[in-house]
């Protein structure tokens, strides 16, 4: 299914040195026809800062098959991800969760990413007998 639809979390109001990042990022939705919508997209995209922003991509990841992307500007997510030990990931995202998660510094290299996202398989479905 094409993305056709992106709920954009971020602080509100969004800090100034991400301005630049969320126009380019707007400007790469429009780009591939896709619209920000203010609940319940095709897709999520969490910029950072946003205090509910990881919590309700993990929450997203447990309730449907939505890519999620988390836009990394100054390396946010991947210090956070960095910083957290093996366990603490193995707890806050499953095996089956961790394909549908698209982290990129750049907002058009992201929104690309997440425009040609395929659901990934998982040993569960690729065992799986027709």
């Amino acid at each position: 299914m094409p993305l056709r639809h992106v709920e954009l979390l971020q602080a509100n109001p969004a800090p100034p040195d991400l301005s630049d990042d969320i126009e380019r990022l707007r400007g790469a939705l429009a780009a591939q026809g896709i619209r920000v919508v203010s609940t319940e997209g095709d897709g999520l995209i969490a910029l950072p800062g946003a205090v509910e922003g990881l919590g309700a991509v993990l929450a997203r990841l447990e309730d449907n098959d939505t890519p999620c992307g988390l836009l990394d500007t100054s390396g946010y997510y991947s210090k956070l991800f960095r910083d957290a030990s093996d366990s603490e990931m193995d707890r806050l995202v499953r095996e089956r969760q961790r394909g549908r998660v698209v982290v990129d510094r750049d907002p058009a290299a992201l929104v690309r990413s997440l425009a040609e996202y395929q659901p990934p398989e998982t040993r569960r479905q690729s065992g799986a007998s027709a």
